[in-house]
Order: C-alpha cells, then sequence, then structure tokens
C-alpha cells in the first residue's frame, strides 16, 4: 500500500472523525424515526415500516417534484375536452410526498409512456441502485394500501417485511452502481412465483407470464397428478384446482366437431411434454398460437346470415370510439345468424361492452357483468394510480369527445378531487355477482334459431378487459367460445400504473381479486377455458372459422 493510501486510511479509521460520522448517521436515523412516527399519526397514514425502512436504507426522501410546464399541459389537455378539473388541477408538483390524498401518484402519462416500451417508449438501460433502493418506500406504501394481493399473500405465508428488506439490503451492498432493471427488480420473480398476477408487475419487457395450451393425445380416465415439461420439469397438478386440470372439449378440425381434452399452464414452464393421469403417460402436443400483426378493427359479411367482426388490438377509449362507430354502419348486424368475433391479439383496456346489446337485452347483459365474487381496497392509493391508467387509455383522444367518454373521463376527474376526510383510510370492498362461469353451458344446437349465435374467438394474447368481454359474452344465452386459453390477466384485476420517483421505473398494481369460477380454481397465468378448441393454425383460419359457424347456426 502507497503512503498516501496508508494515510487515506488512517483518516478514515480516525476515532475522532468516526465518532462525528457514527453521531450524524444515528442523528438522522432517530430523526428520519420520529418523522415517521409523527407522519404516521397524521390523517392520512403513510405505512410505518416504508418509512422506518427508507431510515435503515439510507434513503433521502428527497421530493420529487414535476416542472410546472408539465402540470400546465397536463391541466390543458383535459380543460380542451370541455371538462371540469378538480380544485388545484390535477398533477401535484410533489406527488410522491405526505400528506396523501387522491391526487397523489399522479404524473403526467408521458413519465409513464417514455420509459416503457409497451407504450412505445425506452426504458433505460441501466438504473442507480441507490435510486431504485430509495424507491421501495414507495413501492411499499402503494402495495400496501391498494394491492389486492398485499393480504391474500400474507395468508399464505408471504413475509413482505423480509422481502422489502432483503430487496433493500441487496441493493445498499451494490452502493450507486448503475445496474439493469432485469437485475434491480430480480426480487419481483419470486413473487410472481409464489403468487402469479399478471396485473401487478413493472412496465417493462421479461416480467410476467401468460398461458399456454397443450392437447392431449387421448382422454384422462382419472384425475392428473402432474406435467413435465421444457422448463420446469415435472410440474404438480392439484387435484382440486380446476385451472390445472385437463379440459374437455370439441376439437374444429375445419370440417367436422370431435371430443379433446386439453390442459393450459403458464408459458414459464417451456413446451409441455406429457401428461400423468394414474397410470397413464398421455403425450402432449403444443397448440399453435398464430401471431396476430398489424390488427385492425374491421367487418366482413360472409354471407348466408354471417359476419366476421375483428376487435381492435386494445380497447383504448379512442379505439372503443372507432370500433363502435364502424358496427353502427352495418345495417340489420343484430339480425346475423352467427357472429365471429375475433378477439385474438386484443390486449385490454376498457372493453365497450355496448356492443352486446345489438344481441342481448341491457337485463341479460347486467347479469352477466359481474360474476363469481370480487375483492379489493378503496383508497386515496388506489384513486391516484387508477387515474393514471386512465390517462393511458385516453392518450390519444382528442375533442370533440364522444358522450361517452365525456362522462367517463369527468367521473375519473371527480374522484380525484375528492377531499373528504376519510379518503385514504383503505376500506375493503366485496361484489358477488348472480352466477358465476361455471353457469356457462355450451350446447352444439341453438336453444333458440331466432337468436343470433356470437363466437368469441380467443387466444393467448387475448388479454385483461378482453377476457372479461369474453367472459360476460360466455354467460349470455348461446355463445360459444372458441380457440385457446386466454392470456390470464384475470385473477388479479383493476390495474393502477405508476412511475417509481427516482429510478422513473413504471409500474402497474391490481387493485382487485376475482374468482370468476366461484370455485378457487387458478386464474392469472390460466386463463378462461373454451367450448371449442382451435388447436392448429389451419383450424384458425377464416375459412375455417366460417365453416365453424355453419356448423354451429344449425
Amino acid at each position: 500500500m502507497t503512503k498516501a493510501g496508508r494515510q487515506s486510511k488512517s483518516t478514515r479509521l480516525n476515532r475522532p472523525n468516526f465518532r462525528k460520522v457514527y453521531a450524524r448517521r444515528a442523528s438522522r436515523i432517530v430523526k428520519c424515526f420520529l418523522v415517521a412516527r409523527k407522519v404516521n399519526q397524521m390523517r392520512n397514514r403513510l405505512s410505518f415500516a416504508a418509512l422506518s425502512m427508507s431510515c435503515l436504507l439510507g434513503s433521502s426522501l428527497a421530493p420529487i417534484h414535476v416542472p410546472q410546464s408539465e402540470i400546465d399541459a397536463t391541466n390543458a389537455r383535459y380543460a380542451s375536452f370541455g371538462l371540469k378539473l378538480p380544485k388545484g388541477g390535477i398533477v401535484l408538483s410533489a406527488p410522491y410526498d405526505p400528506p396523501f390524498s387522491n391526487r397523489s401518484f399522479i404524473v403526467p402519462k408521458e413519465w409513464i409512456e417514455s420509459n416503457s416500451p409497451w407504450f412505445g417508449g425506452t426504458p433505460p438501460a441501466t438504473v442507480s441502485a441507490s435510486d431504485l433502493r430509495q424507491d421501495l418506500p414507495t413501492l411499499r406504501v402503494i402495495m400496501e394500501n391498494a394491492y389486492a394481493g398485499w393480504r391474500t399473500a400474507s395468508a399464505r405465508g408471504w413475509d413482505w417485511d423480509r422481502w422489502f428488506a432483503d430487496w433493500g439490503s441487496g441493493l445498499v451492498r451494490r452502493g450507486d452502481e448503475q445496474i439493469s432493471p432485469a437485475v434491480g427488480l430480480a426480487p419481483w420473480n419470486s413473487l410472481q412465483a409464489f403468487q402469479p398476477d399478471d396485473h401487478s408487475r413493472p412496465l417493462l419487457n421479461g416480467f410476467g407470464s401468460h398461458s399456454v395450451s397443450a392437447e392431449l393425445a387421448s382422454q384422462p380416465l382419472v384425475t392428473c397428478s402432474s406435467m413435465r415439461t421444457t422448463v420446469s420439469g415435472d410440474v404438480t397438478l392439484p387435484e382440486d384446482d380446476a385451472g390445472k386440470q385437463p379440459h374437455r372439449v370439441l376439437r374444429w378440425d375445419g370440417a367436422k366437431l370431435l371430443p379433446a381434452w386439453y390442459v393450459a399452464f403458464p408459458d414459464r414452464f417451456g413446451d409441455a411434454v406429457s401428461i400423468s393421469c394414474g397410470t397413464q403417460v398421455i403425450p402432449l402436443t403444443m397448440t399453435a398460437q398464430p401471431k396476430q400483426n398489424g390488427i385492425e378493427e374491421a367487418y366482413r359479411d360472409l354471407g348466408d346470415g354471417l359476419a366476421y367482426i375483428r376487435a381492435p388490438a386494445s380497447f383504448s377509449y379512442e379505439n372503443d370510439d372507432k370500433f363502435e362507430t364502424m358496427l353502427g354502419a352495418v345495417p340489420t348486424l343484430e339480425h346475423r345468424r352467427v357472429v365471429l368475433l375475433d378477439l385474438r391479439g386484443n390486449t385490454g383496456g376498457a372493453a365497450p361492452d355496448g356492443l352486446l346489446s345489438k344481441w342481448f337485452s341491457e337485463a341479460q347483459i347486467g347479469d352477466a357483468r359481474f360474476m363469481g365474487r370480487r375483492f379489493g381496497t378503496r383508497s386515496c392509493y388506489a384513486t391516484g394510480i387508477g387515474f393514471n391508467l386512465g390517462q393511458i387509455l385516453s392518450a390519444n383522444l382528442e375533442a370533440p369527445l364522444s358522450a361517452e367518454n365525456r362522462v367517463l373521463l369527468q367521473a375519473q376527474l371527480d374522484a380525484i378531487g375528492d377531499d373528504s376526510a376519510d379518503q385514504c383510510a383503505p376500506k375493503p370492498v366485496s361484489v358477488s355477482g348472480k352466477r358465476d362461469l361455471r353457469a356457462h353451458r355450451f350446447t352444439v344446437r341453438r336453444s333458440d334459431a331466432r337468436r343470433t349465435r356470437v363466437i368469441a374467438i380467443v387466444d393467448d394474447h387475448c388479454g385483461s378487459d378482453c377476457e372479461g368481454l369474453a367472459m360476460t359474452l360466455s354467460v349470455l344465452p348461446d355463445t360459444v367460445i372458441a380457440g385457446t386459453n386466454t392470456y390470464g390477466a384475470i385473477g388479479f384485476v383493476l390495474p393502477g400504473f405508476f412511475v417509481l420517483p427516482h429510478s422513473r421505473i413504471p409500474f402497474e398494481i391490481a387493485t382487485a381479486r376475482d374468482d370468476n369460477y366461484g370455485d378457487g380454481r387458478s386464474e392469472s397465468n390460466y386463463g378462461i377455458s373454451v367450448d371449442v378448441l382451435l388447436p392448429t393454425e389451419e383450424s384458425a383460419t377464416i375459412q375455417s372459422l366460417r365453416a365453424l359457424a355453419v356448423e354451429l347456426s344449425r
């Protein structure tokens, strides 16, 4: 060691200096804990554990300010629609600071869009470990007060305190090192493995999982116990989980319907090779999932009373307007013998349920809209991040707004403007529908020959509100679900969007949990089951689908 190096080391270990450093750190920690306790007693309760963790990790809790120009631009955009803004506008200058309100965590939509590849943005190639470390208290506050999976994970043995502490300690060891988002967010994968939830994750590529399907070579004679896969090896299949067990369906080969069995599972398992059912070891063949390219809403008259409707790639507010305008121009659509509603590749958003009124009564749709049971939490935390999602869904709207979108956006503005005294106190919410998905009864023949038969075509990329539309449709009379299991973004729903303040990593968090089948089966990463399996690319072509429509219209 050089003389300079020895002197430097000696200086760092000098007892008086060490005492001063220790005293400063101890003073900061004590002060931070006192602030945490004081804030915890405020009307808008901040998680004491989150602030305390911030102290121990050395987070500065420095305010993150939104430039006034960006605040003004957000206000101006909503004002241009002729909407009434809440008192004080939409975006706070320091949206991450307590005391919290319904406007906390709301940021300009560009903060989300520019940092997520989902919206054409460019995520950072690296983030500072120290920045991400300082973001953990914010993440915890939002999750603890808005995440629908917080208590479900705790009930199954998940230790949130330990998880956040271990995550923070790992980042502390990296200091100010620049790391990839994948490395910095790696602990998220352990949570997803414990509690699959495709509506809660960083809005970056490489996070989350969706369903894929495989067809059984023969009928299983007993309940299946395990499945062999190329990545996860042998995967246990619980006997009491209908979502993980094989489904009995009819298989369409382009000309006829035949009995078949298939199983759905998360794509992170790899391809399925075989399934064990008692003494049987049945080979599995992966179903084809043709990629839907250049998806745009479309209508085609297939002749003989048959119609084909192609849904857009997502149900944004703008796309919904275009979609409904297109269908409104189609004469006598409500009197077609069969309608093929192609939902493949639709990533969700805000599905236009009104479209179903062409074939079903409002009473029928109302009874079908809520199925099974929904549990969630209502609080200012959920309100703010929910408004961020609304900003994304309305990103391309221009004035004048449709009447429906005007009502929708004004309701969102009114919600964040609510300043009632208990706005931030988390309130449990529970809703039960009149039926669940087990009420769906598919038959090859229609029960009423005068009724339009709607056949929804789905695949493993029909997700979120696309799945919601398919589920609503499935419990309406004489409907059919054809294709393969849907994406599996259900189970945990109603996501809110936000951005971590220092690293600027965008996130979504589910604020409600659903049991759509009413029997507790796996839905997230598994999706909803189909009536008619389309196992090959050939079986899913427009010519094959038309033939299926003829077969199911008899």
